[in-house]
Order: structure tokens, then sequence, then C-alpha cells
């Protein structure tokens, strides 16, 4: 990585709930983990293979769903992101 490039890193792919949320320098947004993330960042995470497999059944375990027209990425043939 070339010096002077930013390092980013999206908290709600690893994090379920978060005990001390912040706000994002870069985008405003409260940081707070998965599960406080909005129906559209969770949906666009999932599809993107790029949450963690403990913060998968942690959503699932709670009953949490989302849009069925987003398929999870296992059900895209995709293998999940770990």
């Amino acid at each position: 990585m070339p010096e002077g490039v930013t390092l980013t890193f999206n908290y709600n792919t690893t994090e379920y709930s978060m005990a001390e949320p912040f706000i994002d320098w870069v985008t405003g947004s409260l940081v707070g983990g998965f599960k406080n993330a909005g129906h559209e960042e969770q949906q666009k995470l999932i599809s993107s293979g790029l949450v963690a497999a403990h913060v998968l059944e942690l959503f699932h375990a709670s009953g949490m769903v989302l849009n069925p027209s987003s398929p999870l990425p296992e059900e895209n043939g995709d293998p999940p992101a770990y």
C-alpha cells in the first residue's frame, strides 16, 4: 500500500452490536455494529459477502429478516465471508 493511502474498515461487518458506537469521520454515519445499521446497509453488506460468520449467526438467531429479494451470498453460490 503506497504511503498516504487511507485505510478504511467497516466495523458493521465484524461487530454485531458495539458498546461504544462512534461517528465515522468520512461518512458522518453512526457506526454501532451490524444490528444497529440501517436495513439498507445490512442488505448491502450481506449481499457483498463481507459480513463475518458470527455476525450472520447472531443476526439469524435474533429473528430479524432481510428483504427476500436480497439473497445471502451462499444462496448465490458464493462462499460465506469469514
